[in-house]
């Protein structure tokens, strides 16, 4: 049968090419990766082998492994080389601003490499742990910690592999700290089963080519993922000062015409020239949140917030909602609610923190 449709699709042109990817692309299997890979090497057409990465994309988040495709005129005949399994995985952010990144890497039988990064939405990476563990004492615990976790809204969704070292990467360059840790994983991931040159944003604008049937921006960011996220910048509590302060004044105003102020403040606020770092940070984190609900199986809420990253007002609307809502939190760090650290993980095989 998949020689049946390798030799229908070769024969067929362009039109017919492409409703044949469409039709695979809803069967999510090892099997129907294969033959997308053997369409690959045969294809030339730019768009046509554009569309089927973008399916075997879509299959890596659904779990489903994915061989490496070997780039267009390689030889045929390579030196074997050794190939190990990834997983990745990120987090969204507590309400201390920190989220984690995980690359689990199969080396053995039984051993696992474990990369555990913690990163803060400020600093950068803040920690980086890279250790050799047992493959199914430390995979038991992970699953049991992900399902305890998403109970107290930090959702660990798997990703692909690339885009998490793609995260975990971009809050290094931040911090500038482990980037021997850095390089290290780099070249792991060179011998990963997986296209390393994928990885970033672009990524996630691919899961949806057609407009979805888009939910209410209000239901969008009410979903638990979003509860914790708080935004921070220089002069957050200046800022607060002077929201509150508006309609303190001999007048008294009434409270619809003081809110109105108020948003008139916090417009003026997002627009000014020293705050556009924060549309940058903000449309980061709603790409990252939108590839994770996409996992989640979330795919309306994570359609909507593409739609919405491709609409100015609309994302300009969703930062003024959480620039309004970081401006009326104090901000005081919760040490009750901290993220998965790898010495939770030391803790339970050994009973206590382990360097």
């Amino acid at each position: 049968m998949t020689r049946e449709i390798l030799e229908r699709y070769l024969e067929s042109p362009k039109e017919e090419r492409i409703a044949i990817l469409d039709s695979l692309s809803k069967e999510a299997s090892e099997k129907v990766a294969d033959l997308l890979l053997d369409i690959y090497d045969r294809e030339e057409d730019r768009d046509l082998l554009k569309n089927i990465r973008r399916i075997l994309f879509l299959f890596r988040t659904r779990g489903v492994k994915v061989k490496e495709k070997r780039e267009k005129g390689s030889p045929v005949f390579r030196p074997k080389e050794k190939k190990y399994f990834f997983r990745g995985f990120i987090s969204n952010y507590d309400c201390n601003l920190n989220r984690i990144g995980i690359i689990l890497i199969d080396l053995k039988k039984n051993l696992l490499l474990v990369t555990h990064g913690i990163m803060n939405m400020i600093e950068g990476l803040t920690q980086m742990w890279i250790k050799e563990v047992a493959r199914s004492e430390y995979l038991s615990w992970f699953d049991e910690k992900r399902s305890a976790s998403a109970k107290e809204r930090i959702f660990i969704s798997e990703v692909p592999p690339s885009y998490a070292f793609f995260v975990i990467e971009e809050a290094q360059r931040i911090s500038g700290k482990f980037s021997e840790e850095i390089g290290f994983l780099k070249k792991m991931i060179l011998r990963a089963d997986f296209d390393s040159k994928h990885g970033g944003p672009s990524e996630v604008y691919s899961l949806f080519r057609e407009d979805v049937e888009e939910i209410p921006l209000e239901r969008v960011i009410g979903h638990p993922i979003f509860r914790d996220l708080f935004l921070r910048w220089d002069g957050i509590e200046r800022n607060r000062d002077e929201y509150e302060r508006i309609g303190e004044s001999t007048i008294i105003l009434p409270g619809y015409l003081r809110e109105e102020k108020r948003r008139e403040y916090l417009k003026g606020l997002m627009e000014r020239e020293d705050m556009k770092f924060l549309h940058e940070k903000m449309r980061r984190i709603l790409e990252d949140y939108a590839l994770m609900l996409y996992s989640l199986g979330e795919k309306p809420f994570a359609g909507s917030l593409i739609s919405a990253l491709k609409n100015e007002a609309n994302f300009k609307s969703i930062l003024l909602y959480f620039i309004e809502k970081s401006i009326n939190r104090e901000f005081k760090e919760d040490v009750d609610r901290i993220i998965l650290t790898p010495k939770d993980y030391l803790r339970s095989i050994y009973g206590k923190i382990s360097s």
